[in-house]
């Protein structure tokens, strides 16, 4: 059950040329609705939001004291930011700092560590690596149903909103490949916490975390 969960994301990762084609939306059919890209939006956010929850979970597992630090103090500057893209902005590649550093670690050691953790920190990570797997399954499928909204013609009414399911869809992307990219680390960290199961879903729960 773990390998295949892991296998679906990178299954659609193959699939992702053939989704970016289907998004100019020139010509063809009525594009969707305002209902659908609410709909969509909604739950993107909602995906995006879990994503960089567990990552954030992850790093407080793995990732040094001093690193840890260093990024939450990254964090806490941002709300002197007063513009709001200017923040956006600044929230985002916060985020992206997270995943490097993700990316980066020593996972032979840092499973090493996590082995010899006491059970409260174990489970902080099992449950870690549920949320990011779920949200990388959520991803997964928000991209192929992004392509298909995207395919018509829009309402000029909803056209700021089709700009903004095009950079979540983006987003989701990068995530989507980072993830693919942590795979056999992230396998590492789960055995090391005890972890017997990933979500095969991207209709299951998530689960809460100690922070």
């Amino acid at each position: 059950m773990n390998m295949k969960s892991w296998f679906v994301v990178g299954v659609a990762m193959v699939g992702m040329t053939g989704v970016a084609a289907a998004f100019p939306g020139i010509g063809g059919p009525k594009g969707a609705s305002a209902g659908d890209l609410d709909s969509f939006l909604n739950d993107a956010t909602s995906a995006n939001t879990l994503m960089t929850g567990a990552a954030w979970s992850m790093a407080r597992a793995v990732l040094s004291d001093q690193e840890v630090k260093k990024l939450e103090d990254q964090r806490k500057a941002l709300d002197n930011i007063k513009d709001p893209k200017e923040r956006d902005a600044q929230v985002a590649a916060n985020n992206a700092a997270v995943t490097s550093a993700l990316s980066q670690i020593d996972y032979d050691a840092a499973s090493k560590k996590i082995e010899g953790a006491d059970a409260m920190k174990k489970e902080h990570l099992s449950s870690s690596i549920w949320n990011y797997s779920l949200a990388l399954l959520k991803d997964t499928e928000l991209v192929a149903r992004g392509a298909k909204l995207v395919s018509g013609v829009p309402d000029p009414a909803v056209a700021t909103r089709v700009t903004r399911l095009k950079g979540f869809v983006d987003n989701m992307k990068s995530q989507i490949d980072s993830g693919k990219k942590m795979t056999g680390g992230i396998k590492k960290l789960q055995a090391a916490s005890g972890m017997k199961a990933l979500p095969s879903s991207s209709s299951e729960k998530a689960l809460a975390t100690a922070d």
